[in-house]
């Protein structure tokens, strides 16, 4: 209850001063940026304030989990908040970016990638980092054949998924910032954006096979009704 009355009130507030700030700007201001960090779109700078809305709207989900909910409580928890922290980061990244271009083809001149990479990456990494903690369950998780058949291969699949997960957050981390600041013409800052995607299908490959190896193993190491 104490956790969601603050992250309640943190939300509203960003909200509120999101609405003031935006409240600020030029009528007309970059909307989109395309791959070199040139503003090819303009539009109502209150576009910006969906990214602060939403991050208000999941303290729905955060009170939803605090009165109701029993299983997984705490990894659902994180993961709204985790989710909320990364839509509120997103909010104010753009709202820069609006503030420093309001005509096209204007530069954003800052390392986008990065910084839009850089939040999703390191929650990647959070998330990872409890993967272990969820029980069985029909809606988050690796959810395979294999980890809904056996407790077990459930179990070990996590944990070798948190492994998997923290390592992908980490690169991809590592590539948003390294490529966001190479100096080139033109930028590349989409590589890391490459770079994200790749890792996240790799984990997702990475576990579903761990998976299947796991429960094979098990299927082999359980007894026959004739050796039993």
């Amino acid at each position: 209850m104490y956790l969601a009355t603050v992250y309640t009130v943190l939300a509203v507030v960003n909200l509120i001063g999101a609405a003031v700030g935006i409240s600020l700007l030029p009528e007309r201001v970059a909307t989109h940026f395309n791959a070199s960090g040139l503003a090819d779109r303009l539009g109502s700078p209150w576009e910006y304030i969906a990214f602060p809305a939403i991050t208000a709207l999941l303290a729905v989900g955060v009170w939803a989990i605090a009165l109701r909910s029993k299983k997984n409580r705490e990894y659902f928890f994180i993961l709204f908040v985790t989710l909320g922290v990364l839509f509120a980061t997103l909010g104010w990244v753009f709202f820069g970016l609006a503030a420093r271009a309001d005509a096209l083809g204007e530069a954003a001149s800052v390392p986008y990638a990065a910084v839009v990479i850089l939040p999703f990456s390191l929650g990647i990494v959070v998330l990872g980092s409890y993967l272990p903690r969820i029980k069985p369950n029909s809606v988050i998780g690796i959810r395979t054949p294999a980890t809904l058949k056996s407790e077990r291969v459930w179990e070990k699949t996590h944990r070798a998924g948190r492994y998997a997960m923290v390592a992908a957050g980490l690169l991809s981390a590592a590539a948003a910032i390294v490529f966001s600041c190479l100096d080139t013409e033109p930028r590349l800052d989409y590589v890391s954006v490459i770079v994200f995607v790749g890792l996240l299908l790799a984990v997702a490959v990475f576990c579903c096979v761990y998976a299947h190896i796991v429960s094979r193993r098990e299927g082999e190491a359980e007894p026959t009704d004739e050796e039993a």
